[in-house]
């Protein structure tokens, strides 16, 4: 039975869940509730009375079926508004501190969260009520178990109102009891645990304070229930970016490792759809919520395990109340070059984005000028490739190089001069001194995307650095096998002025590669080099490939 009350409660985890219809069509019900509100208030001292209990019952239930979008689907939001207005909540609250009736009692907290779900205007008009907090902790303290919970769920509804979350900070410490006692009643805990899920939306730094990482470390590593289990993973994405990063890290591997981030897809998905997640279980989900767990695990550096959300994020535009906060997500997610270009080729969202750029949009604007003019970028990096493409088939693609943009700046930011050594060794460019010093004159104008793309490839103007520096040691590093970001890493460690020397090769750079120094090939390769000056990166490539290359046939010949 506790099972199926938390079930039927659990819709107010997720204000303005897209499974509800409007409640705003039909005003049939406004003489029934006004009827159960008079006769509740009218009960008065009589409360107290135990004859009286099933009379307030029925008045309750009136109430309770008024503001139930299933028993009243074209209503219920009018008969919230008509609730303030007569005066019910303080009945309700009255009630609960009155009746002798843990049912009747339990009932009032039911309609008080029912009357609050998913309406920000009724929600403030109650929150205001001075006596709503001490009633609240009064059942916590002395109330049955299935008061509790329903009280639970009320907090759960104050702190997902996000209008005043004032008394559902003030119960954190009541219902971190419940999380680590439920008494043997799991419901007890579950609800507890989405009271702090739902305040870590908005304030994950005071759910961090009340509950310590390792208790939320135990709580998403002990569930079992794959609802449970989501839920933690939530309030694991919220609380990320306020942890220390030793902390942080291990809770990053632990969604990367389990089965979070695919259940958050499904989510999604549901949620899109109008339907539960999992399914049966009565929770139903709203895409805005979703997005801002989305804008916290990118802000983590987990945007690009977020891909398959991408489109499912732009079909809840077209249809969702929450678009300023799918705006905002998506572009923190188009930081990932991935991540914009599904979204680049979705023409109709584009479409859409125009649209609500003209009647202006701000966010659709922002979100609209930076897809752009990235893509403006990405193109004429692409047309310098092409153009270039037969003398220079090894040169790496146009979004390999904007993932390694986006590694250091943002993909409409520009680079500065320090961040050119960083970008030697992720391309990889070599040699470095080269490159810094081409580079210094780039850096007397912007280097923006667009620029540092036709810098690498080269344009009419531009002595491109890839064709001028790599396409000849990238095809060695291609014909012997040996990894080209590698081969310029142990170059750069032994390099001197630009230049290699012998002793160094055989000293430094063979044991950085873990080549060896001896043997046949390794004697043969030197006496090539006897007197030989200083080799610069070209030759010095040209010698390493020759040499891994008759290595490894003379491996294969002994074996």
């Amino acid at each position: 039975q506790a099972q199926n009350q938390l079930r039927q409660l659990r819709r107010f985890a997720v204000p303005n869940a897209m499974v509800l219809p409007e409640g705003i069509e039909s005003d049939r019900q406004l003489d029934t509730l006004r009827l159960a509100v008079k006769n509740l208030q009218d009960l008065g001292e009589k409360l107290k009375d135990k004859l009286q209990a099933p009379r307030a019952k029925s008045f309750i239930q009136d109430i309770v079926r008024s503001l139930d979008p299933e028993t009243n689907p074209a209503g219920y939001r009018i008969c919230q508004d008509e609730l303030v207005r007569l005066g019910g909540a303080s009945a309700l609250i009255e009630t609960v501190g009155k009746v002798n009736s843990d049912l009747v009692r339990s009932l009032a907290l039911e309609a008080l969260a029912r009357m609050m779900f998913g309406n920000a205007k009724v929600a403030e008009a109650v929150l205001q009520s001075c006596e709503l907090l001490p009633m609240m902790r009064m059942v916590f303290s002395n109330g049955s178990a299935p008061e509790q919970l329903t009280a639970l769920q009320l907090a759960q509804v104050m702190a997902a109102s996000e209008v005043d979350q004032s008394h559902a900070f003030a119960l954190l410490q009541e219902a971190k009891g419940f999380l680590q006692d439920n008494k043997g009643f799991a419901p007890m805990s579950q609800a507890a645990l989405e009271v702090f899920v739902s305040i870590s939306f908005s304030h994950p730094v005071e759910v961090i304070s009340c509950l310590g990482c390792a208790r939320i470390k135990q709580l998403f590593s002990e569930q079992e229930d794959k609802l449970q289990a989501f839920v933690c993973g939530l309030l694991v994405s919220n609380c990320l970016g306020y942890l220390e990063e030793s902390e942080a890290h291990e809770l990053r591997e632990s969604l990367l490792s389990g089965t979070f981030l695919e259940n958050y897809v499904q989510c999604l998905q549901a949620s899109f759809q109008k339907c539960d997640w999992p399914e049966n279980s009565n929770a139903f989900h709203s895409p805005g919520r979703l997005a801002i767990v989305a804008q916290a695990l990118a802000a983590q550096g987990l945007g690009r395990h977020l891909l398959p959300a991408v489109p499912l994020l732009v079909q809840a535009v077209e249809c969702d109340d929450a678009v300023p906060t799918l705006l905002v997500t998506l572009k923190i997610l188009a930081a990932d070059p991935r991540c914009l270009q599904i979204l680049l080729a979705e023409e109709s969202f584009r479409q859409n984005l125009d649209s609500m750029h003209d009647s202006g949009d701000a966010l659709a604007t922002e979100l609209l000028g930076y897809m752009e003019l990235v893509e403006s970028a990405l193109a004429a990096g692409q047309a310098a490739k092409s153009a270039q493409a037969q003398e220079n088939p090894n040169a790496p693609e146009v979004m390999q190089l904007a993932e390694i943009f986006s590694s250091v700046r943002a993909l409409d930011g520009k680079l500065e001069a320090a961040d050119l050594e960083q970008l030697c060794g992720l391309v990889p460019l070599a040699p470095k001194e080269r490159v810094m010093a081409s580079g210094s004159l780039a850096f007397r104008s912007d280097m923006t995307l667009q620029a540092f793309l036709e810098h690498i490839y080269g344009t009419p103007t531009i002595l491109g650095w890839w064709p001028s520096l790599m396409e000849e040691a990238a095809s060695d590093a291609v014909q012997s096998g040996l990894p080209l970001a590698d081969v310029c890493s142990a170059f750069e460690l032994a390099a001197k002025r630009g230049h290699v020397e012998i002793q160094d090769l055989h000293d430094v750079l063979l044991p950085a590669l873990g080549l060896p120094t001896e043997g046949s090939v390794a004697e043969e390769k030197f006496a090539e080099l006897h007197g030989s000056a200083p080799l610069p990166f070209r030759a010095f490539t040209k010698w390493l490939a020759d040499f891994y290359i008759r290595l490894t046939q003379a491996t294969n010949e002994e074996g």
